[in-house]
């Protein structure tokens, strides 16, 4: 009943036939950097009937969080001594019916929705399905509702666990860099590379962490909207991205940008993100081009962000949006994998549309559309 976050299924060898389906099994990760107290902590929430994932470091339970779903992170230093086996165990079967309630809300989901499709499908049923599907619309409403707060519950949940994650990463990397200066002197070349590396890991973990941190915390900001010029927005944005490389020449043209109506610190956040990115993917041009414009299509203003930088093959748009998803290699262009997920959340909350197109060393243009606003 228990793994380890850095575990991997054995080829050839059957799991033992215990416990129920696999779609049914409800894990909890418990995360500590002491084994005997891994040990105890499992041993006492055996009875509870849940699948066990063990992590004895901040990397092995955010590749745990990576993998998988768990109803409940349970971090031991973090829990009031001594240990009340009753009260904790209570409060675990509070988050497992929570996490079995979302399940099974899900599920009921895609039960509806193939209901609804497969109306489509017989139009000669339609009149005898209304009234089933009048009444499985009003339940849909109703799961939604609980869905919706589900979520929310989750949402909070994650953030705090991120924020968690941090504490152990900057003191990584504080007793790494105190290292470097009190005794670096005296340690090998290759000592002085590996903690430097193991700076470089933590430090970029932490940047990793800040844009989950601001991934979540944007499911529950409420927008605050007004007008929006997004042309002054942009000439802010270039000016500020320019500053971090001011000796960098890079031509960029600001065309007419109509205003918006939206959250003025959130759509920054989107210029932010777009336009910095045309400049990192634009770093290897002998003479990179940037253009921030706007064009009418289909009765509605359509804003892009164009450059001529590494671009990207199209096969792999699908995959723009994703988070953690890269179309480039690391050690080519820095980031997190996080910036267009966000970007793309953000325009969404608005009631936008985002979408690119890009060739392979030919450059890339990410379009997006905004609700109209006034001067």
């Amino acid at each position: 009943m228990t793994d380890t976050a850095s575990q991997r299924e054995r080829p050839g060898i059957p799991a033992p036939p215990a416990g129920p389906p696999e779609e049914e099994r409800v894990s909890i990760l418990l995360v500590d950097d002491q084994p005997a107290n891994l040990g105890a902590l499992e041993a006492t929430l055996e009875s509870t009937g849940c699948r066990s994932v063990l992590a004895k470091s901040a990397d092995e339970a955010l590749l745990a969080l990576l993998k998988e779903d768990f109803a409940a992170i349970v971090l031991v230093d973090y829990l009031t001594k001594p240990i009340n086996p009753e009260i904790l165990r209570s409060k675990i079967a509070v988050f497992v019916d929570l996490h079995r309630s979302r399940r099974s809300l899900a599920r009921l989901n895609v039960s509806l929705q193939d209901a609804l499709r497969e109306a489509e499908r017989h139009k000669d049923e339609t009149r005898r399905l209304n009234a089933e599907l009048q009444q499985r619309q009003h339940r849909l409403e109703r799961l939604a509702l609980q869905l919706a707060s589900s979520n929310k519950e989750l949402e909070s949940f994650s953030y705090s666990v991120s924020h968690d994650l941090r504490t152990p990463l900057r003191a990584i990397d504080g007793f790494s860099h105190a290292l470097l200066e009190e005794y670096g002197a005296s340690l090998p070349p290759e000592g002085r590379r590996l903690l430097s590396s193991v700076r470089e890991n933590t430090q970029r973990m932490g940047r990793l962490i800040d844009d989950l941190l601001a991934f979540s915390r944007l499911g529950g900001k409420a927008l605050d909207v007004a007008p929006v010029d997004l042309a002054s927005l942009a000439h802010t944005v270039v000016n500020e991205v320019r500053q971090v490389d001011a000796e960098r020449q890079v031509e960029v043209t600001i065309a007419e940008l109509p205003p918006v109506a939206g959250d003025g610190s959130l759509l920054r956040q989107v210029l932010t993100n777009l336009i910095g990115n045309a400049f990192k993917f634009t770093r290897n041009r002998p003479d990179p081009r940037i253009e921030v414009g706007s064009r009418s299509a289909g009765g509605e203003i359509v804003y892009y962000v164009r450059d001529n930088g590494a671009g990207f093959d199209m096969r792999y748009a699908s995959k723009l949006f994703g988070v953690f998803q890269r179309l480039h290699r690391r050690d080519e262009f820095e980031g997190s994998g996080v910036g267009l997920a966000l970007v793309q959340r953000i325009v969404h909350r608005h009631g936008g549309r985002i979408w690119g197109e890009g060739q392979v060393n030919e450059g890339a243009t990410f379009y997006f559309t905004l609700p109209p606003g006034g001067a």
